[in-house]
């Protein structure tokens, strides 16, 4: 761990031992329900997914809930269509009392499309982008996670390893381009903190959150930078009535590079495999991914824009840039309010809630802190979410914007 790690783990832990300290003379809302969620439940069944900027198709998940009557969770999902792999989650398993946890997921992806946008920032048409055939990509994730005074205190150590190939480009009609044959090998750690004083850590709907996210990224070889990135995420929550919430978010996630990567440009083409001469299509979009990679290691980057949690009706990586930020601001209105035990076999859980939600989000994307919210990109939408006393959301989202309407299926709150 460098010493950026150091200090902010210091920095956390006085937090926290200030917090405990002031827990007695500060009024937060009391918890509405238990906090460690023993409520068994499981789901074996095809569900339909939609994820702006990856594609759709149908999911097999096997999902087993607090598993014999413990904090454990179980997710296994195998993918078919746009997108096809596995993944298996195992979440809150108990080390230590209610106090340590640990974390785990694998992801083997197979086969998926990512579109790639030629500029970074907010630049860029709708249609401006080629698309990354994937090769494979796997990934290995751990945590340990540290939750005090009835998770409203956590803190989370977390390291990630990545490889992943990328075979192909497209242009963004699917029409063959280039070969690229790019693999890559990464790692991360982060550290994180939570400051959490609402009335209940999975579904708030009183109080105020404070997450705080540090990730180093080293270089993977020369050419690349070192850097890292800071997340800050500042969440409210409204009561609006007996069980309705006005939900919400800023965000904000900064790069900062310690040392820049390879950045000549005549030395970053050299690296993409050649056109055949007189391809101007081809030639434009390697000279657009020569680019992008410079910026990458200038600049760094940051959490992007789009997708299924922030800015809605864009596809998953539509903006990116060195620092971005986001404000969403969400009605949640619960229209069923009750705890309805069910059993179709192939799922069985309790539901606690119906919900509709109403959201308005925008968000910026820039190079430098001072560009941020010069130009921005807005959504409007709606949604129904399915809650479960194991944990469980099923959500379905639909959102507008200045480039259409995206459809998003998932599970879990988008934040």
């Amino acid at each position: 761990m460098n010493h950026k790690s150091t200090y902010l783990a210091i920095v956390c832990t006085m937090l926290l031992l200030q917090a405990q300290s002031a827990v007695a003379d500060v009024q937060i809302p009391e918890r509405r329900t238990d906090q460690y969620i023993t409520q068994s439940g499981y789901v074996v069944l095809p569900l339909p997914y939609s994820v702006p900027g990856i594609g759709s198709g149908l999911t097999v998940l096997g999902s087993f809930s607090n598993v014999y009557g413990t904090t454990i969770d179980i997710d296994a999902l195998a993918i078919g269509g746009d997108a096809g792999g596995s993944m298996l989650f195992l979440h809150e398993i108990p080390l230590a009392g209610k106090w340590l946890s640990m974390e785990a997921a694998y992801q083997n992806i197979t086969k998926a499309s990512i579109n790639f946008y030629s500029k970074r920032g907010m630049e860029g048409a709708k249609n401006d982008f080629n698309i990354m055939e994937v090769g494979f990509f796997k990934s290995l994730h751990n945590a340990l996670v540290f939750s005090f005074y009835d998770k409203r205190f956590n803190f989370r150590i977390n390291h990630n390893r990545m490889e992943y190939r990328i075979d192909a480009l497209r242009d963004s009609n699917g029409e063959f381009l280039n070969s690229v044959n790019i693999q890559e090998k990464n790692t991360q750690n982060s550290l994180s903190f939570q400051l959490d004083l609402t009335d209940d850590h999975f579904d708030p709907r009183r109080g105020f959150r404070l997450d705080l996210n540090y990730s180093k990224h080293k270089a993977r070889d020369i050419k690349s930078p070192d850097l890292w990135v800071m997340d800050t995420s500042l969440f409210g929550y409204i009561p609006v009535g007996k069980y309705n919430t006005l939900a919400l978010n800023y965000f904000q996630s900064d790069a900062h590079v310690t040392r820049e990567g390879e950045t000549n440009m005549t030395a970053i083409l050299a690296e993409l495999e050649p056109c055949t001469p007189g391809d101007t299509a081809c030639e434009d979009a390697r000279n657009a991914l020569a680019l992008t990679t410079y910026n990458e290691r200038k600049y760094g980057t940051a959490r992007d824009m789009g997708g299924d949690q922030r800015l809605r009706s864009y596809p998953g990586s539509r903006y990116k840039g060195a620092h971005s930020a986001y404000l969403g601001v969400e009605f949640r209105w619960n229209f069923f309010q009750e705890a309805t035990p069910f059993d179709y076999w192939i799922w069985r859980d309790v539901r606690t809630g119906i919900q509709t939600a109403f959201f308005v989000e925008a968000a910026s994307v820039s190079e430098t802190t001072s560009a941020l919210w010069r130009e921005k990109r807005v959504s409007v939408g709606t949604g129904v979410r399915l809650i479960t006393a194991s944990g469980g959301v099923y959500r379905a989202d639909v959102a507008s914007g200045s480039e259409g309407t995206e459809l998003t299926v998932v599970f879990n709150y988008p934040w």
